[in-house]
Order: C-alpha cells, then sequence, then structure tokens
C-alpha cells in the first residue's frame, strides 16, 4: 500500500514539474490562410519544429515528439506566441497570417490557457519612460491582473505560470534600469534604494528555474549585466570580464554557467578585452568542450594579432588582375581598410580616407574588399564610380584564410601596419577619427 502510494506521489510529482523524460506524441492542427511560402516554426526545450506553408489556405496536420510539458513558441514571418503544450494533446489552431498574431483561436485541451497567452502577449507592452513610481504601480498592477487571470485555469498550469509572472516582473525591473535612460536621455538617472532592495531580495541562482524557463533565464541575463556594469571598476572597465567573474563566483560547473558564459561572450573576443584573463577563465570554469575550444581558437587568433607581431602573409588580386602580396608594401607604414560594396558604414568612410591619402603620401592606404567572387564585376563598377582606382584596392573573395588570420568577424575593419611588416593596431580608428590623422603624424 505504501509502496504503491509512494509510486502515484512520484507520478503525479512528474507530471507537475514536466519532467518526464519519456517523450510522447502530440498532435496539431493548424489552419492558415493568407501566408504562401512562409515558414511556420515551433520551438522550445530540444524541439525545433519547422514546415513550409504551401498554399494560400493551408492546413498543417502533424505530431509533435515532447520530452516536457511547458512553454512553447509559435513563430510565423516576423511574430511569435507563447503556446503551452502538453504531451499527448491534440491542439487545433486557426492563423489569418494577416493579422498575425491577434486573431488566434484556439481548440483542443489547452484552448483557454493559450488564449490567457496571447491576451498576456498582446498586452505586453511596458511603457519603460515612466518615472520609478509610475512604472512600479505599472508592473505591480499587471501583475495583478494577470495572477487574478490565472484563478480559473488548470491548477498545474496555474502554479507555474504564478512563477513565470514573478519572473517577468523582476525582469520588467532589470530593463528598467537600461532602458529608461536611453529613451528619456536622462544620463544621470539613478532608481531609489528601495527599488535596488526589490532587486537584491530574488533568487538568481536557481540552476533548476534556469533550465526550465526562458522567462527566468532572461531575467538572470539581465541581472548579470546589470551587476557587471555596477562592478566595471573592479575590472578595469572590462564589462566581459566583470561578467564572467561575476558568474563564476555564484554558479557551479555546470550547463547554467556554460550558458550563461556563452551569453556574456555573444559579441565574441576583440583585442580590446583582457583576452589572456577570459581565456583562462574560460579554460578553468566552463564544462563544455565545444565552446570551450571555440574560445581558445579565437583567443591563439587574437595573440597573433597583438601590437609588434608580424603581419600574416597574403596575396590578393587588385583591379587588374595583378597579384599583390603584403610584402610590396613593406618600407612605408600601411593602413588598411577592410570593406565591402553592400556596407553602408564602409562606404561613409571613403570620403575620410581620400583626404588621408593625400595628406599622408608616405603612408600605403589599401583597401580590401571581401565581396563574394560572383559580384568583381560590381565591385570594378563601384571603384569606377567612386574615382578608387588610383588608390591601392584589392579582393579577397571572402577568402576564410585571409579573414581567420586577420580576425575579421565584421566591417569595417581598420588595421595599422609598421613599415617591417609588424603590427602597430589590429584595430584601428576609423578615417573619420580625428585621432587616427594624430596617429598617422607620429609614424
Amino acid at each position: 500500500m505504501i509502496k504503491n502510494l509512494k509510486i502515484t506521489l512520484l507520478i503525479v510529482f512528474s507530471i507537475f514539474l514536466g519532467c518526464d523524460n519519456e517523450k510522447e506524441f502530440t498532435t496539431i492542427d493548424i489552419k492558415i490562410d493568407n501566408a504562401e511560402n512562409e515558414i511556420i516554426f515551433i520551438s522550445g526545450y530540444d524541439l525545433e519544429y519547422e514546415r513550409k506553408i504551401l498554399s494560400n489556405s493551408f492546413r498543417l496536420k502533424d505530431t509533435l515528439s515532447l520530452n516536457q510539458d511547458g512553454y512553447y513558441l509559435l513563430s510565423l514571418a516576423q511574430n511569435s506566441i507563447p503556446i503551452f503544450i502538453k504531451r499527448k494533446d491534440h491542439i487545433e489552431i486557426v492563423i489569418d497570417a494577416k493579422n498575425f498574431p491577434s486573431t488566434v483561436e484556439y481548440n483542443g485541451e489547452t484552448k483557454e490557457i493559450n488564449t490567457y497567452l496571447l491576451d498576456k502577449r498582446l498586452s505586453k507592452n511596458v511603457n519603460y519612460k515612466l518615472n520609478e513610481n509610475d512604472f512600479l504601480q505599472l508592473i505591480n498592477s499587471r501583475k495583478k491582473s494577470q495572477l487574478s487571470k490565472t484563478a480559473d485555469l488548470a491548477q498545474n498550469f496555474r502554479e507555474i505560470e504564478n512563477n513565470e509572472l514573478e519572473y517577468e516582473y523582476q525582469n520588467n525591473l532589470l530593463v528598467y534600469l537600461k532602458m529608461h535612460p536611453l529613451l528619456t536621455k536622462d544620463t544621470n538617472f539613478i532608481v531609489s534604494e528601495n527599488y535596488l532592495a526589490r532587486l537584491k531580495d530574488f533568487n538568481y541562482e536557481d540552476t533548476t528555474n534556469f533550465q526550465n524557463s526562458y522567462t527566468y533565464q532572461s531575467t538572470v541575463k539581465n541581472y548579470y549585466d546589470w551587476l557587471a556594469q555596477q562592478k566595471l571598476s573592479n575590472y578595469n572597465g572590462q564589462f566581459k570580464l566583470a561578467f564572467l567573474n561575476e558568474v563564476n563566483q555564484d554558479f557551479p560547473k555546470g550547463e547554467t554557467k556554460d550558458k550563461l558564459f556563452e551569453y556574456g561572450l555573444r559579441l565574441g573576443l576583440s583585442l580590446d578585452d583582457s583576452i589572456d584573463e577570459i581565456n583562462e577563465l574560460v579554460t578553468q570554469a566552463v564544462q563544455g568542450n565545444t565552446f570551450k575550444e571555440e574560445i581558445n581558437q579565437t583567443y591563439n587568433a587574437l595573440k597573433r594579432l597583438e601590437k609588434g607581431s608580424e603581419a600574416p602573409y597574403f596575396e590578393l588580386q587588385n583591379q587588374n588582375g595583378d597579384i599583390v602580396s603584403i610584402e610590396d608594401f613593406e618600407g612605408k607604414p600601411t593602413y588598411i581598410d577592410i570593406w565591402a560594396t553592400w556596407c553602408a558604414p564602409c562606404i561613409e568612410e571613403i570620403p575620410s580616407l581620400k583626404k588621408l591619402q593625400k595628406k599622408f603620401p608616405d603612408v600605403n592606404f589599401v583597401s580590401i574588399s571581401i565581396d563574394k567572387k560572383d559580384k568583381i564585376e560590381n565591385w570594378k563598377k563601384f571603384l569606377d564610380d567612386k574615382n578608387l582606382n588610383e588608390s591601392i584596392q584589392l579582393i579577397a573573395f571572402q577568402d576564410e584564410t585571409f579573414k581567420n588570420n586577420y580576425g575579421i568577424s565584421g566591417i569595417p575593419r581598420f588595421i595599422l601596419i609598421d613599415k617591417y611588416g609588424d603590427f602597430i593596431d589590429a584595430d584601428a580608428k576609423r578615417p573619420s577619427n580625428p585621432d587616427l590623422e594624430k596617429q598617422l603624424s607620429k609614424l
């Protein structure tokens, strides 16, 4: 009897948490009008489902293999809505793509839940321009209203959703700290001590919630973004280093720490970062080998770009089809502009670059395009149209070796090399920056 009771409680507890790893099939029946040639996505946890919409009036009938009940995301075109899906459920959705997501209709066991989630999604806008008191009144009122709407929904969902509402509330508190000064252009903005106390009372270190709730994940990421800004002075103004160190102190080694490290380095490493410290931190703290190796490779590439290191050899074609190598520029300082004809910020720098070329005849000014090989005629026409043929123009055809050797992850990118072929600055200032002219004058 006691044994049977334990088994029953275990089953109920597993269903409540949605953590039973046994996969079950859920059937979906989605009718979509006015969305031919679009793609519909359903994602969440380990599910990545997509189907192409083949006609103007399309009916999608399929099965989903889920390992967890919970919140998923249905995306169409540029919009998305949250949906709650249970294993073994049958879900019917009617969508008019022209008015998506405002006209979505649901049927099935979770109809009331998903109608509630849609209503919440459509009323989610928060005004971050409000002053502190008005903002707190708004999000408190919103949370209270949403809690009242969950009262008649299924208990297992209600308990999960009430936690989600708390995470959303906390997330809004954190987003306000970043968005309010941006939207109001108030650079002296600070919040009250009572406001900060609300941040500190929340538990950001729950690894179970981090794995099971995207809202909680977002809240934790925003918190460590904010915390890193507060601790910048402890890390010589290095934001990424501050973020990683604060995470490292608060979390044990494992999947949650790995995800936060990946988030903290989402923009990659650059020469402006404390690359030695960051690489060592990742090596010691991260569990996943793939991410660790990726950072290590980036680190090794950046080390080759440090001041005084020899610039990697290259041979590239000019607009006349001749091969030009980096050795052809030795004897003079060389300023390299990495650009492309489709890059608007690159093109904006051309007038400033031309002025520098006239002012510093003893500097090699080399422009290297990364336009694709099939766009070479477009590149040549652009050079003609902009009267750039008198300067040194090369094309790398998106050569991966060249891009990797010089750490090209985005453009425009500028590189300054001395007359011996060694790096002065592998991430140099733009032509429009007055400090570059001062630097060239010293050379």
